[in-house]
């Protein structure tokens, strides 16, 4: 069982309940310490629901007292504070596990995988929807070449976030720090770096070029909500990926369609354990957990109950973790097909701050122009 140790990610936070489930689900993790919030209400309140063994009333005191007692620290603080947090838990010698996204630009991630490396430490990034079998099982179709050479990929992720409101006519309580862009804008720190990673993990493949437009459409003031992007891949394939926080009707309407020279296949994140597939005869058929032909899906690690009961969001998370559990038990290489470490997160950042950059420029923008 691993000890974990886990900075920010309170009661409060739909993203530490996201995780603390997941790291529950298999039983292969044991949250030893944390300090979860500034608030110290909220931060024992959290240590007592989570059961953690030590609670820590500062970042300071976590990075003392905990330094060589835990096999990894789990950040989950504000990604403004990443970068900062980041490389003063590496300094102290923790091996890291980042929510995305890593750093709020490239450069701080790059600088982070280099501490990385020189304190002989792991930095891991979630991005959780890969963790998704019937994703995994797309990704294992597409490099045995089912569809053949993939020309098209279309990748979408609409949320409705900063243009609804309540029934006063109010809009939603939306963190300070979501209201503000950054070298990057926030909603591609938030959204955009996961249809990146799709879109890498999917094809194995870089982005060479892309162009873009970025609008404010939400009531949200001064913050881009909305991102329509195209791409070219080294391999010459063509991406095609928009997202945003301003579309009315979306909790989270992540989408991705493929095209290939004999076949393509299509998948809903709201329908996750099934996948559409088509091939060049015009058949169409429906791919799910009971398909005979599974080639990734139909594993052991992914069978919590029978196919028919639905999985999702917190098996996914579970499987990422379980990834990461198997590397740090082996000493793996970055090799691990399901693992994400910063030099994704940076390439991935890169890519998005071209994105950026050509919204403001009008005009295609070189990914490898953008890396100062």
């Amino acid at each position: 069982m691993f000890k974990i140790g886990i900075l920010g990610g309170g009661i409060n936070s739909a993203v530490g309940r996201a995780h603390v489930s997941a790291l529950q689900l298999d039983g292969n993790w044991n949250i030893q310490a944390g300090h979860f919030s500034r608030n110290p209400e909220v931060n024992s309140k959290s240590a007592s629901l989570w059961r953690s063994k030590r609670l820590h009333n500062s970042l300071n005191s976590f990075m003392e007292e905990e330094q060589g007692k835990l096999d990894a620290v789990i950040v989950l603080t504000p990604t403004p504070t990443h970068y900062e947090i980041i490389h003063s838990l590496l300094s102290h010698k923790f091996n890291v596990i980042s929510e995305k996204s890593l750093a709020s630009n490239h450069q701080q991630a790059e600088k982070l995988e280099v501490q990385a490396a020189v304190s002989n430490c792991k930095l891991f990034v979630t991005f959780n929807y890969t963790g998704y079998p019937m994703i995994r099982e797309i990704r294992s179709r597409i490099s045995l070449q089912r569809y053949g050479k993939i020309n098209s990929l279309l990748i979408e992720m609409p949320q409705e976030t900063f243009a609804v409101v309540n029934g006063l006519g109010q809009t939603k309580v939306i963190q300070d720090w979501r209201k503000v862009d950054y070298d990057i804008p926030t909603v591609s720190l938030d959204l955009g770096v996961h249809v990146n990673n799709l879109a890498h993990f999917l094809l194995k493949d870089k982005l060479s070029r892309v162009v873009s437009v970025e609008q404010h459409n939400g009531k949200i003031e001064k913050t881009v909500d909305t991102v329509s992007f195209l791409a070219e891949f080294d391999s010459g394939a063509l991406g095609n990926f928009w997202f945003g926080k301003s579309f009315i009707g979306y909790r989270n309407g992540l989408r991705i369609r493929g095209f290939g020279e004999h076949g393509s296949f299509e998948w809903i994140q709201t329908m996750p354990d099934m996948f559409w597939e088509s091939n060049s005869k015009g058949e169409n058929r429906i791919i799910d957990l009971a398909s005979e032909d599974l080639i990734e899906a139909s594993k052991d690690r992914y069978m919590r109950f029978k196919p028919g009961h639905p999985t999702g969001f917190i098996e996914a998370f579970s499987n990422l973790y379980q990834d990461i559990g198997e590397n740090l038990s082996h000493n793996l290489e970055e090799s691990n097909a399901f693992t994400f470490y910063a030099k994704d997160a940076s390439l991935g950042l890169r890519e998005l701050y071209a994105v950026h950059k050509s919204s403001a420029s009008h005009k295609w923008e070189k990914v490898d122009d953008c890396k100062k």
